[in-house]
């Protein structure tokens, strides 16, 4: 009963808004732009942060075989990696 009262709610104020978006399109048009402006300026820094990460990631040797992405630690693992991975 909770989730019927909710979508109600958020369909009379979406109402509402389409109808206030009606009546005035340059105060609608003015917040859909700062709304869309913020959502470019959260992505950016999102994708700077994922950026930094994969390039921190990038220089770590990393074992490939079947799927199997965790760090080497040292050249007996990577060995032994490498002759599972032949002999798989």
């Amino acid at each position: 009963m909770k989730n019927k009262i909710l979508w109600i709610l958020l369909a009379a104020i979406s109402i509402l808004g389409g109808i206030y978006a009606l009546a005035n399109p340059v105060l609608a048009s003015g917040f859909a732009t700062i709304l869309v402006g913020w959502v470019f300026v959260a992505l950016g820094v999102v994708q700077v942060v994922t950026g930094f990460r994969v390039l921190s990631d990038e220089f770590e040797p990393v074992s490939v075989c079947r799927g199997n992405r965790e760090p080497i630690r040292n050249k007996v693992d990577a060995t032994r990696r490498e002759r599972r991975c032949a002999s798989a």
